[in-house]
């Protein structure tokens, strides 16, 4: 994955010719930006979400994504979970008892 300055396509027209090679076939969500890369000799593949007949997230084209983004999103929740717990056990005294 690498991320572009601006959506639009001459950032993605400088990213596919820094990154892809002109025989990659290139699947985007539909957004006109992305015809950008078949100026350096790609193949664009736009799959309209909002009217196929499962919704983006069931489509196999972008299962890896959906996967990718969701594990990340899990990680962070955890992350903060995490630091939130270990932040107020500095900030709460806790009596400890001994056991019995």
């Amino acid at each position: 994955m690498h991320v572009v300055k601006a959506h639009d396509g001459q950032s993605i027209e400088a990213m596919a010719k820094a990154r892809l090679e002109p025989t990659a076939r290139v699947i985007s969500d539909g957004l006109a930006c992305f015809r950008a890369v078949t100026k350096v000799g790609c193949t664009h593949a736009p799959v309209n979400v909002s009217k196929a007949s499962n919704h983006g997230e069931k489509l196999a084209c972008f299962r890896w994504v959906n996967t990718a983004l969701g594990n990340l999103k899990t990680a962070i929740a955890g992350t903060l979970k995490a630091a939130l717990c270990i932040s107020l056990l500095r900030r709460v005294p806790i009596p400890l008892q001994p056991p019995l």
